[in-house]
C-alpha cells in the first residue's frame, strides 16, 4: 500500500504542475501550455546541440574525409527512413484512435500486436542484412572503425521499426511520460562511453559508444512505453508474432504510403546540410557557409522538429465540431512559431560570430528570416500532416526541396544563398497555410447527428437520406447493444465510402445519406444483405440537393421526433449567434458565453484545469447528443453548434431557477435544430439594424421566461 500511496501522491504533485490544452483553449494560457509542452525539447536541444559539435570533432579526427562524408550519408539516410516509417505508423494510430473512440479498448491489443508483428518482421530482415554487409566486408578483411560506426547507425534504425511501433500503439491515444534525466540519457550516454574509452581503444571507441546508445535508447524506450500499456491495463503481446503472415490492413494503405512519403518529404527539408554539400560542393570546401550550417545541423533541426510535440493536439482538435477552437490553436502556434525561429535565429548567429570565416553581418541578418521561415514552415507542415492531407503536405515539400536544391546548384554568393533558402520555405508556408481550409478531416471514426446533419446540407447535387433501425429479433424487438449499433453503421459507412455519411441519429436508429445520380448502393433490397440481417427499413427520400432531402426526410419522421416536429413548424430562418448571446444574457446576468473566436471570459480563466476539461466534454456532450446525460462540470453546459461547429458555450450555475433553466435548454436545442433544417443566413442577414435585433433577443428571452439573477 505504501508503493500506491507514493505513486498517487506523485501523480498528484505531477498533475499540479501540468498545464493541459484545455488551459489553453479555455484559460487563455496558451504561452503557459507551450512552455511546459516544450520545456524538455529545449532541455534536450542544449544536449544534443552539444554531443553533436563533440561527436563531430571526434569524427573528424579520427576519420578522412571519405569515412567522414560515408557517416554523414549513414546518418542523413536513416534520418529519411525513420520519418517515412513514423509517417507510415499513422495508419496504426488512426486505427487505434478509432477503436478507443468507439469504445472498444478491448480490440486495441490485437491491432497493436498486427503492427507489432510486421514491425517485428521489419526488424529483423534489417538485421539479417546488416550483419551479411558486414560479413562480406570482413570476409575481405577491410572492415574498420568507420565501417562499424555505419553498422551502428543501421542497427539504430532496424530497431526503431519495433520501438516506433510499439510507442504509436499508445501515442495514438496518449503522451508518454519520461522523466528528464532518461531524456537526457539518451543524448550523452554514447558521447559519454566514447570519450572514456578513447584513451584504451582510440578510433574503435566511437563505434563501441554508438552501439552503446543504440542498445540505450531501444531499452529506455522498450521501458517507459511498457509502463504505459501497463497502466492502461493493454497488453499486445500474446498477439505478436514474428512468424505471422498478416501484414498492415489494406484500409491503412493510405496512410501508410501517403502519411510515410509526405512526412519524410516534409523532414528533407530540414537536411540542408546534405542538400548543399550534394549540390555545391565548392561551398563545402571553399566557403564557411557549409560548414555553418553542419554545425547549426542540431538547430536547424530543433528548428523543424518542435511541431511534432503539437500533432497529439491537433489529433485532439480534429473532430468537426472543434473547428473553431483548432482556427484559434492555428493561429497561437503560428505566433508561437515565429518567436521560436527568433530564439533559434539568435542561437545560430550567436554560434555563426564565433565561427564563421570571413565577413559574418550580412549573412547574420540573413539567418533571422530563415529561421522564422522554416519554423513556420514546420508549424503549418504538422497541422496538414495531422489532417491526412497526404498529397498536399507531400507536394510541398517537394518542392521547397527542389527550390533548395536549385539554390545549392545555382547560386554561389553565401548571402543570396541563405536568403533564397528563406523564400522558399515562407513561400511553402504560405501555399500550405491557403490551402488548410481545404483538408479534409483528419478523423475516420463515425460522425455525431450534428456532424452528420451539417455534411448533409452542404451536398449540392441529388442525394438521397434513408434509415433503418437496429433489431436482432425476429419479432422485431429494438435491440439495445449500444456496441452492435455501432458496428452495423461502421459497416455501412464502409459500403458507401465517399459518396455519402452515416450516424445514429437516434438510439438504434441508423440514418445516411448517399449521392445519386442512377440507382442508390442502400436500397430496401440491398440492406439486409449489406446489414447482415440487423437493419430493419424504415424509408428514404430523395432531394435536388443536401438541404431538401434533409428537410423530407425530417418531416416523414425518418430522422427521429425531434427534427420531425422542428420541420413541420412555420419556416423560419435560424436565430444567430448574436439574438442568442443577447437572450441568455438576459435571462442569466451571471451566466458566462464563451466563444472560441473572442478572448476568453474572466469567471471561465478563474476555473480550475480540472473544472475547465469537464466544461469542455459536456460542452462535446451536448454538441453530440443535444442533451449532457452525465454531466462531469459544476455548470450547465450548453453549446450552439451550427454547421457541425462549436460557436457558443453556454455555462449558467446549477443554483439558478430550475425552470429557467430547462427552458433554456429546450431553446438552445431547438436553435441547434432549426441551424440543422434552415439554410445559411445570406450575408443581407447580417445587415439588420441591431436595435432590431436586440428587440428580437428580448422578445425570445421573454418568450422562454423573465430575467433572473442567479449567483456565480
Amino acid at each position: 500500500m505504501s508503493e500506491l500511496n507514493d505513486w498517487f501522491q506523485r501523480q498528484a504533485r505531477r498533475e499540479e504542475r501540468a498545464v493541459f490544452l484545455e488551459e489553453a483553449l479555455l484559460g487563455n494560457r496558451f504561452w503557459a501550455y507551450a512552455w511546459y509542452r516544450l520545456r524538455y525539447f529545449f532541455v534536450r536541444y542544449v544536449i544534443a546541440s552539444l554531443t553533436h559539435a563533440l561527436t563531430v570533432l571526434l569524427l573528424y579526427r579520427f576519420f578522412d574525409e571519405s569515412e567522414f562524408v560515408a557517416v554523414l550519408v549513414a546518418y542523413a539516410g536513416a534520418s529519411i527512413v525513420s520519418s517515412f516509417w513514423w509517417g507510415a505508423l499513422e495508419g496504426m494510430r488512426a486505427e487505434v484512435r478509432r477503436l478507443y473512440r468507439r469504445r472498444s479498448p478491448h480490440l486495441i491489443p490485437k491491432a497493436v500486436g498486427r503492427w507489432l508483428s510486421f514491425s517485428l518482421q521489419l526488424t529483423l530482415l534489417a538485421v539479417v542484412c546488416t550483419l551479411l554487409v558486414v560479413a562480406l566486408v570482413a570476409v575481405d578483411g577491410t572492415l574498420g572503425p568507420a565501417d562499424l560506426y555505419v553498422v551502428a547507425i543501421l542497427l539504430g534504425l532496424s530497431l526503431q521499426f519495433v520501438t516506433r511501433a510499439y510507442h504509436s500503439g499508445i501515442y495514438a491515444i496518449r503522451r508518454i511520460y519520461r522523466p528528464l534525466p532518461a531524456i537526457i540519457g539518451v543524448e550523452v550516454v554514447g558521447l559519454t562511453v566514447a570519450l572514456v574509452l578513447v584513451p584504451a581503444l582510440g578510433v574503435w571507441a566511437l563505434p563501441i559508444g554508438a552501439l552503446t546508445a543504440v542498445l540505450t535508447v531501444t531499452g529506455l524506450s522498450l521501458y517507459f512505453t511498457s509502463r504505459a500499456y501497463w497502466f492502461l491495463g493493454l497488453s499486445p503481446r500474446p498477439f505478436v508474432s514474428w512468424r505471422s503472415k498478416r501484414l498492415v490492413p489494406r484500409t491503412a494503405l493510405r496512410d501508410v504510403f501517403g502519411g510515410g512519403f509526405s512526412y519524410a518529404l516534409a523532414s528533407l527539408d530540414s537536411l540542408l546540410v546534405l542538400v548543399l554539400y550534394s549540390t555545391s560542393p565548392s561551398n563545402a570546401t571553399e566557403t564557411g557557409l557549409f560548414a555553418l550550417f553542419f554545425l547549426l545541423a542540431p538547430t536547424i533541426r530543433a528548428c523543424a522538429e518542435w511541431a511534432q510535440l503539437m500533432y497529439f493536439d491537433y489529433k485532439k482538435l480534429e473532430v468537426q465540431v472543434f473547428r473553431n477552437l483548432r482556427r484559434r490553436f492555428e493561429r497561437d502556434v503560428t505566433r508561437l512559431a515565429v518567436v521560436l525561429g527568433l530564439a533559434f535565429a539568435g542561437i545560430a548567429v550567436g554560434v555563426g560570430a564565433i565561427v564563421y570565416r570571413g565577413s559574418f553581418e550580412g549573412v547574420a541578418w540573413a539567418l533571422v528570416p530563415f529561421f522564422v521561415a522554416v519554423s513556420l514552415l514546420a508549424a503549418v507542415q504538422m497541422a496538414a500532416f495531422a489532417e491526412r492531407a497526404y498529397f498536399t503536405l507531400a507536394a510541398n515539400a517537394g518542392a521547397c526541396l527542389a527550390g533548395y536544391m536549385a539554390v545549392g546548384i545555382a547560386v554561389d554568393d553565401e548571402l543570396t544563398t541563405v536568403l533564397l533558402l528563406a523564400g522558399i520555405s515562407f513561400a511553402g508556408f504560405l501555399t500550405l497555410r491557403l490551402r488548410s481550409e481545404r483538408f479534409e478531416s483528419g478523423s475516420e471514426a463515425l460522425p455525431w447527428p450534428t456532424e452528420w446533419l451539417s455534411s448533409l446540407r452542404r451536398v449540392e447535387g441529388p442525394v438521397c437520406v434513408a434509415a433503418g433501425r437496429v433489431y436482432v429479433d425476429p419479432t422485431g424487438v429494438p435491440d439495445d447493444d449500444e456496441w452492435r449499433h455501432r458496428q452495423v453503421a461502421e459497416r455501412l459507412r464502409r459500403t458507401l465510402r465517399s459518396t455519402g455519411g452515416v450516424t445514429q441519429i437516434e438510439p438504434g436508429v441508423l440514418a445516411w445519406y448517399e449521392r445519386v445520380s442512377d440507382q442508390p448502393t442502400l436500397t430496401e433490397q440491398s440492406l439486409p444483405s449489406i446489414s447482415g440481417g440487423l437493419v430493419q427499413w424504415l424509408g428514404a427520400r430523395a432531394g435536388e440537393n443536401g438541404l431538401t432531402a434533409l428537410q423530407s426526410a425530417a418531416g416523414a419522421g425518418l430522422l427521429g421526433g425531434d427534427l420531425a416536429r422542428e420541420a413541420v413548424r412555420p419556416a423560419r430562418t435560424t436565430m444567430d449567434v448574436w439574438e442568442l448571446r443577447t437572450a441568455f444574457e438576459t435571462m442569466f446576468t451571471s451566466g458566462v458565453v464563451y466563444a472560441p473566436d473572442e478572448p476568453v471570459p474572466q469567471p471561465l480563466r478563474r476555473l480550475s484545469s480540472d473544472e475547465k476539461r469537464a466544461v469542455l466534454l459536456d460542452a462535446i456532450a451536448f454538441a453530440r447528443e443535444l442533451r449532457v446525460a452525465r454531466p462531469r462540470s459544476g455548470f450547465q453546459v450548453t453549446a450552439f453548434c451550427p454547421d457541425g461547429e462549436l460557436r457558443l458555450i453556454f455555462l449558467v450555475s446549477r443554483r439558478a431557477p430550475r425552470r429557467l433553466s430547462r427552458r433554456w435548454s429546450a431553446l438552445i436545442r431547438r436553435a441547434n435544430l432549426e441551424a440543422a433544417l434552415c439554410a445559411p443566413a445570406s450575408p443581407a442577414d447580417s445587415g439588420v439594424d441591431p436595435r432590431s435585433r436586440r428587440r428580437a433577443a428580448s422578445r425570445l428571452a421573454a418568450r422562454v421566461g423573465t430575467a433572473a439573477q442567479t449567483s456565480p
